[in-house]
């Protein structure tokens, strides 16, 4: 895997807090793939586009990421209204 030969029987980790961070990946996963796709994935996306028509202009100023072994994502987002 990778280039990397895993061992019959040898344990291996699955770490979600990884997806959607190899570059060479250009599908988003944050809602899953497949029959595991998320129900409501086509709501979540219709309310962020919603919601962004509504929000003045801003410019991202910094960003704190969570720290969590299982998942990946800012815990504070601070903006700049223009």
């Amino acid at each position: 895997m990778g280039g990397v030969t895993i061992q019959a029987g040898a344990p291996v980790v699955l770490y979600i807090g990884a997806a959607n961070h190899d570059p060479q990946c250009k599908q988003h996963l944050s809602f899953g793939r497949g029959i595991h796709h998320c129900l409501g994935a086509a709501l979540a996306k219709i309310e962020a586009e919603v919601a962004l028509q509504y929000m003045p202009p801003f410019d991202v100023v910094s960003t704190k990421l969570r720290k969590s072994l299982l998942f990946r994502g800012q815990s504070e987002l601070q903006v700049t209204i223009r």
